[in-house]
């Protein structure tokens, strides 16, 4: 455990998971003054925060929007503004006149005024060592620092203070650690009294050998002592930047690097490395991947962002006809949102653009590590290839880290300590040692997004290695398996709240999972693994109905039927396997429902048909009344999309009788639901009324928030019909409320739909149209349909309204609604 630590060590994990990437930096350069006595910063003053500020306001900007369009940090603008840098650097300046579309001599203005230069200061004057030259043994870049300038300013502010004596700057393999170093180097070189070395470590397996190493480096020769000895000695008056370059495989070398530093009080050290020191009065920062762009930029835009600048920068340094036009712009966006920003990556991937076309290259990333070679041969060796960058962090670690290294290459979107645990079965010893072990190593990073356990994250191409160890330790397809069969578990289980009142933390954990329940998916569909691939889609189907995710869950579901036909039977002989056939079966039925009501939500009504039949087969075989219940479910619901209305009550009153005597309270109150829908276009309306406020009540005891909105919108329809036109707009409103409070965008357009119809009925014909165009193109963003016992309703009203309007201004008011923004719509219908 670090101690002595400052706010300027709580710098955000690596593995590009908050952007954008300044944001660790200027939060510990606005923090550091709490801690340091002589920061050397930019001089307070307003003028130039007050020109931001005042450009800022006059563009309708918050200081959110602005660190987005300039793709800064919100800290970078507060601190600026707030006068706590006089001057930023130009990239950054140029960015934010960008943003603010600065233009002629308001431009020039704005960029003077942000090149203000800092103040210098060291123990003697700052004249003196302004003018003092940097020493001329540090290396010389090649090439400029891109997107770092806040990252710079907070590691340059840290060490000029004196007070931050060993600094570390961590982050994996290809980050960018030894770039900002030596810039940093040649930055301050020449503002210590006795200038700056730079001392690479790579050459080197043997920690004992980094006192050596720093004597050749700082000139210490014929020394009469033992080396470390003579080391302390030479520098102990001396005041001096030294950089130690890679250090994370010497890290038994740290307890020296302390004891240097306690010997020698006006040394400073700059340490990189991809695991932090341990020491005492360390202070760390960790780089995160830089900032990319939406995938919408312009080629005007790739400047903006930091990945697509170091990216196109390189890859015209090789080909410097590249031909830039929307869609290369489109494809270098994808190309580094693939890459997540890392710059190695990123340097790696440019200069294949000599070799293949923007397009091929996108392709290629399907298998990263395999393109990403032939770096520079000036280059470290292990840096001429992402996977020898992350191989060299793989082989220092010790075997439990390894093998959960090689575990958790199955998830996809992150995973919990627990779900590592259950996947990695021989890493639950000392997991959370291993854990550790990978995040100091930044092999993995905790996602600092807010969430109730703590989940962890791997950049991809990190992952696709952790992959390929796992292949070659004949580990894959055990890991996967379990992978599977734990994600069908935590599905079944979400499943089983369906309808209760904590099914939205569930359906919010489904969420955070949903990238590993897709994987879980695609290998049980691809291994024909039937059950597990019906467990999961049979589980999970309500959740993509909630979720409005109907062309995803529909070719789900018609996988995971189509992977075993319904008379397969499962390997296996005896009583063993005809459990196991009733088993399998019930998960069969169980996706035959949910493929059926997505297609039903989709119109494909044949398809219901066809699904709905397999379905009562199969449930009065296996004598299954729930799956009766079901089937008869499912032929309502087709009779009543043939507007067969009347011949849906048979199967729908048959459906509810076996509801009372077998089903759970959820699915009773669904039959009623449904049966009152059928109603509701016969003449019975204080029936129908019944039916719905007895679903109405179930749902409140049980706490199903979406139901309780769903039912009262079925209220509000029969309100309407009955020409109780408070009544109805008053559950539209409830209804439609809860519906955006849930975010649950099927119920939305159901209400929208709803609310034009009360219009049409008001005789507000043109709000009608805006509000079923506003309906219909949510429905549309899902592949989905109204629903169909709903179109005959809203048709009584909206029909008229078409005709009363004409044709010409109803589709132009139809058009503006589909256009609205969905919160500016739902107020005009709350309105």
């Amino acid at each position: 455990m670090l101690l002595d630590r400052t706010p300027f060590d709580r710098c955000p994990s690596v593995g590009g998971l908050r952007s954008p990437v300044h944001e660790a930096s200027t939060e510990s350069v606005t923090e550091l003054g709490a801690v340091v006595t002589n920061l050397v910063s930019f001089t307070p003053t307003q003028s130039f925060g007050d020109l931001l500020r005042q450009h800022r306001i006059d563009s309708g900007f918050t200081q959110e929007d602005l660190a987005e369009r300039a793709a800064i940090s919100t800290r970078t603008v507060s601190d600026i503004e707030r006068g706590l840098r006089s001057g930023v650097y130009r990239d950054t300046a140029k960015r934010l006149a960008d943003a603010l579309h600065l233009e002629g001599s308001k431009r020039a203005a704005f960029e003077r005024a942000a090149r203000r230069a800092p103040a210098a200061i060291t123990h003697r004057s700052g004249t003196e060592a302004a003018r003092r030259p940097v020493p001329t043994d540090l290396p010389t870049p090649l090439t400029r620092l891109i997107g770092r300038d806040d990252e710079l300013a907070a590691v340059v502010a840290a060490l000029q203070s004196r007070t931050v004596r060993v600094l570390t700057v961590l982050g994996p393999g290809g980050i960018g650690k030894t770039r900002l170093a030596i810039e940093v180097a040649n930055q301050l070189g020449g503002r210590f009294a006795d200038g700056a070395s730079f001392v690479p470590l790579a050459v080197t397996r043997d920690p004992a050998m980094v006192p050596a190493l720093m004597a050749r480096e700082i000139r210490l020769t014929s020394v009469r002592k033992p080396i470390d000895e003579a080391l302390r000695d030479h520098l102990r008056g001396r005041e001096m930047l030294i950089v130690l370059d890679t250090f994370e495989h010497l890290l038994s070398a740290a307890a020296f690097v302390a004891e240097l530093a306690v010997a020698c009080p006006r040394l400073t050290l700059l340490v990189t490395s991809r695991a932090p020191l341990g020491i005492r009065g360390e202070h760390e920062i960790r780089l995160v991947p830089l900032a990319v762009p939406p995938l919408g930029v312009d080629v005007a835009g790739l400047d903006r962002y930091p990945a697509t600048a170091l990216f196109l920068e390189r890859a015209q340094a090789v080909k410097p006809d590249l031909a830039l036009d929307p869609s290369s712009a489109a494809t270098i966006a994808r190309v580094c949102r693939r890459l997540e920003g890392l710059p190695l990556a990123l340097e790696l991937a440019a200069v294949r653009v000599r070799h293949m076309p923007l397009a091929t290259l996108q392709a290629a990333l399907d298998h990263r590590l395999d393109v990403l070679v032939d770096g520079p041969r000036d280059l470290p060796p292990r840096l001429q290839t992402m996977r020898d960058a992350i191989t060299w962090s793989y082989e220092l670690l010790p075997p439990d880290a390894q093998r959960l290294f090689r575990a958790v290459s199955v998830f996809s979107g992150g995973w919990t300590l627990s779900a590592a645990g259950s996947i990695g079965h021989e890493a639950r010893k000392g997991l959370l040692a291993a854990t550790t072990t990978l995040v100091d190593n930044n092999l993995m990073a905790l996602d600092e997004r807010t969430h109730d356990e703590a989940r962890f994250r791997m950049l991809d191409v990190i992952r696709e290695f952790a992959a390929e160890q796992a292949e070659a330790h004949a580990e894959a397809d055990e890991l996967a398996r379990r992978h599977a069969a734990l994600y069908a578990d935590l599905a079944e289980a979400a499943e089983r709240e369906q309808g209760g009142s904590s099914q939205e933390s569930q359906y919010r954990r489904l969420q955070l999972e949903q990238d590993n329940m897709r994987a879980a998916l695609a290998w049980a569909v691809a291994r024909h693994e039937a059950r597990l691939a019906q467990r999961l889609a049979g589980a999970l189907w309500l959740y993509w109905r909630r979720h409005g995710d109907y062309t995803e869950a529909r070719r789900w579901l018609d996988q995971a039927l189509a992977v075993a036909g319904p008379d397969q039977h499962p390997p296996g002989a005896g009583r063993g396997a005809a459990d196991a056939l009733m088993s399998d079966g019930a998960c069969r039925r169980k996706v035959l429902w949910g493929d059926a009501w997505i297609s039903y939500y989709q119109g494909d009504y044949p398809h219901v048909r066809q699904l709905g039949k397999e379905l009562l087969r199969l449930a009065r075989q296996d004598e299954d009344r729930v799956g009766v219940r079901n089937g008869l479910t499912i032929e309502a619901l087709v009779a009543m999309a043939d507007q067969r209305f009347d011949d849906a009550l048979g199967p729908l009153e048959e459906s509810v009788r076996i509801c009372r005597q077998t089903c759970p309270p959820w699915l009773l109150a669904t039959s009623l639901l449904v049966l009152g829908q059928a109603t509701l276009h016969g003449t019975d309306l204080a029936r129908c009324r019944t039916l719905f406020e007895e679903a109405l009540s179930m749902y409140k005891r049980l706490g199903d928030r979406l139901f309780v909105a769903r039912t009262n919108g079925y209220l509000g329809y029969a309100s309407l019909l009955s020409g109780d036109m408070r009544t109805a707009r008053r559950l539209f409103a409830a209804s439609l409320s809860e519906f955006t409070q849930l975010g649950e965008r099927f119920g939305i357009a159901e209400e929208l739909q709803a609310t034009a119809a009360l219009a049409a009925a008001d005789g507000r014909d043109e709000r009608a149209a805006i509000l079923a165009g506003a309906a219909h193109g949510v429905w549309a963003s899902m592949s989905a349909q109204p629903l169909a016992p709903d179109r005959p309703i809203a048709g009584r009203y909206l029909d008229p309204a078409r005709r009363r309007l004409g044709s010409a201004a109803w589709r132009s008011s139809y058009r503006n609604g589909q256009a609205m923004d969905l919160a500016v719509v739902v107020r005009l219908a709350l309105g």
